[in-house]
């Protein structure tokens, strides 16, 4: 077998032609259908295609104009790029709170956020993009152009057991909260790695990122598993030994250990909800996606076009996330 696709990819350009007729009595024209101000108008699939290319694909306007251009021989303008996805966007709201119910209604929630600028923000805006993603499937909703303020976590919604890092928004968020072991494993790390510590400090900060390294190690491997009484009070008892004060300790270390201690009981939240995973991992990597084309595209010119590739992002991704073989066609059915 040969597989091969057909080059060169050229336009399909199709012909209408509109019956017009003219009423005497009201002394009004009307067609058969609603007749464009331009002879020429883009068909649907283009304007899915523009989608795909913004979104899973990354591309900016500018490049998404060339790409048309080069391949298919088909000019359009950047202004006419912009009113395709919000037109898709406003079509595709429904689906969107489709996810955000979906997502909700799962065991656990994952939540992030990461820098996305706006250059034309709202008052207390235009900063921060913020992603919500269940424990269950990749469905995932994302709310761009947001501020990183304690109200997003209602708009993008509100979940009964959350994950998250020890930000302070999520701070009483949840009627159940489970923090991410993975971020102060980072932080020791970094503090192991730092040059700027003696070889005593070090040597603290070392054995506390081995100790902490190993026993997340454990707890995964366990995760899966039904946890024994016997196993759950091992953990617990490694990780007040971890975190217990040391004199010896640096500045950092003993600011890390006293947030361990603080938030104890989120840590091992997931003794008491089976399947909720230890780290937020799973939102981080969704996040990555969204970071990429923030260096491409640097953002959003306005409030508006953030929400519009919220509601892009969301639905598309979640499609291609959910299944990677079939979601191109997936999105191409959805009516837009």
């Amino acid at each position: 077998f040969e597989e091969d696709i057909p080059l060169p990819i050229q336009k399909l350009v199709i012909k209408h032609e509109v019956e017009v007729g003219y009423c005497t009595a009201c002394k009004r024209q009307s067609s058969g259908m609603p007749i464009p101000s331009k002879k020429s108008v883009l068909g649907n699939n283009v304007k899915k295609y523009v989608c795909i290319l913004s979104i899973a694909n990354r591309l900016s306007h500018t490049q998404i104009q060339a790409h048309l251009k080069d391949v298919f021989n088909l000019p359009i303008s950047t202004g006419e790029i912009g009113n395709i996805l919000q037109t898709e966007a406003n079509s595709l709201r429904p689906e969107y709170q489709s996810l955000k119910e979906s997502i909700m209604n799962q065991k656990g929630v994952h939540y992030d956020e990461t820098g996305w600028k706006v250059q034309k923000a709202e008052p207390d805006n235009g900063k921060y993009a913020w992603v919500t993603t269940g424990t269950e499937n990749n469905n995932t909703v994302f709310s761009i152009g947001r501020n990183r303020g304690h109200g997003n976590i209602d708009d993008i919604g509100r979940a009964t057991l959350g994950i998250s890092d020890d930000y302070g928004a999520y701070t009483n968020a949840f009627a159940f909260h489970q923090l991410c072991w993975a971020h102060p494993q980072r932080k020791l790390r970094d503090l192991a790695e730092s040059k700027e510590f003696g070889e005593k400090p070090k040597k603290q900060i070392v054995n506390a990122y081995r100790q902490f390294s190993q026993l997340y190690h454990d707890i995964q491997k366990k995760i899966g598993d039904d946890i024994s009484p016997y196993l759950k009070k091992k953990f617990q008892c490694v990780f007040d030994s971890i975190s217990e004060s040391n004199v010896r300790d640096p500045v950092p270390l003993s600011k890390l250990k006293e947030s361990l201690r603080k938030n104890r009981k989120k840590y091992f939240t997931f003794l008491d909800h089976p399947g909720i995973p230890i780290d937020n991992n799973k939102a981080e990597r969704a996040l990555r996606h969204l970071v990429i084309k923030r260096k491409i595209s640097f953002g959003s010119k306005t409030q508006r076009g953030a929400e519009t590739t919220s509601i892009l992002a969301s639905v598309i991704l979640s499609l291609k996330w959910n299944d990677p073989n079939n979601w191109f066609n997936q999105y191409l059915a959805l009516s837009g």
